[in-house]
């Protein structure tokens, strides 16, 4: 069950990646605690249906996530260049 997930606009996918880096490399957060669909090592496996795992995968968790526009994070975008 992961306890980070992320949901973004496709337009954020470089920033997006970055962000984990950071959580993973600068925050310690394990690879197996994060679920992000644009980054294969933590997204849907090609052998599941893609409604079926993120239902399963928001449930699980029993948390509340919120989507936020990753590029209007100022400090964040500067991550990516």
């Amino acid at each position: 069950m992961s306890s980070v997930f992320i949901s973004h606009s496709s337009q954020d996918e470089a920033l997006v990646k970055k962000f984990v880096t950071l959580l993973k490399a600068g925050i310690g957060v394990p690879t197996t605690e994060i679920f992000c669909s644009s980054i294969d090592e933590h997204g849907i496996p090609t052998s599941e249906d893609i409604n079926d795992y993120l239902r399963s995968k928001l449930l699980l968790t029993g948390k509340c996530c919120s989507s936020l526009g990753m590029s209007r994070i100022s400090w964040l975008a500067d991550l990516a260049e």
